[in-house]
């Protein structure tokens, strides 16, 4: 199975982030760290094209509190 074009310079680019990140966490606590910001990450492009839609939705609700208990 081959890689899509640019695989190599975004997993590169990962890498280059965990290593900035060396002086503040173990390498044991890398996964801790990355994880997240990299599902993060893919959240923000997979919604990126329903963002628009979304912003406007919510500013049609003014200062109406959303969520249980709130009015």
């Amino acid at each position: 199975m081959s890689q899509p074009q640019g695989f190599q310079d975004k997993v590169a680019f990962i890498w280059k982030v965990a290593d900035k990140l060396r002086g503040s966490f173990k390498q044991h606590e890398y996964g801790s760290v990355m994880l997240p910001l990299l599902v993060l990450r893919r959240l923000d492009a997979v919604l990126e094209p329903t963002k628009a839609q979304v912003l406007r939705q919510v500013a049609s609700f003014g200062d109406k509190k959303l969520g249980p208990g709130r009015t």
